[in-house]
């Protein structure tokens, strides 16, 4: 699945389109990856309110779709990748494999597998730890 912004967007066409989703069962089935887009997206009026109502949504979701799900979010502003790295933070709670890029070229490599209905043996975990600390 392939979402993209264009121009304004807000808290609440997000979640409108995420509750969309969440009623279409059937297509959540067969859901393997999901890569949204804001690269067009010329303003953000989201809250952290706003983020917790899309991972309400987002674990509704994570109930229905019945394997493990990856959700790259390509970001290029600073507000945009901020917005999308505090949403990645919450939705932890749905045990999906998520990650923020700044770029489409970056994101695609890394939902190739998913795409191609080809699951990675091992989730990816992307760990970050400060210098001179190792991952655990």
């Amino acid at each position: 699945m392939h979402l993209a912004g264009t121009g304004p967007l807000t808290g609440r066409e997000i979640l409108d389109a995420k509750t969309r989703l969440l009623r279409a069962r059937d297509r959540l089935k067969g859901l393997h990856y999901g890569l949204i887009d804001v690269t067009d997206v010329t303003e953000l009026s989201i809250t952290r309110d706003d983020v917790l109502e899309f991972v309400q949504v987002d674990m509704q979701i994570a109930l229905i779709v019945p394997r493990p799900l990856a959700v790259a979010i390509v970001a290029p502003s600073d507000l945009a990748f901020g917005i999308a790295r505090m949403w990645e933070a919450f939705a932890e709670v749905t045990r999906w494999n998520t990650h923020v890029f700044r770029s489409r070229a970056e994101a695609d490599p890394w939902l190739r597998p998913w795409a191609e209905g080809r699951l990675p043996a091992e989730p990816l975990v992307l760990a970050v730890c400060p210098v001179g600390q190792p991952a655990g």
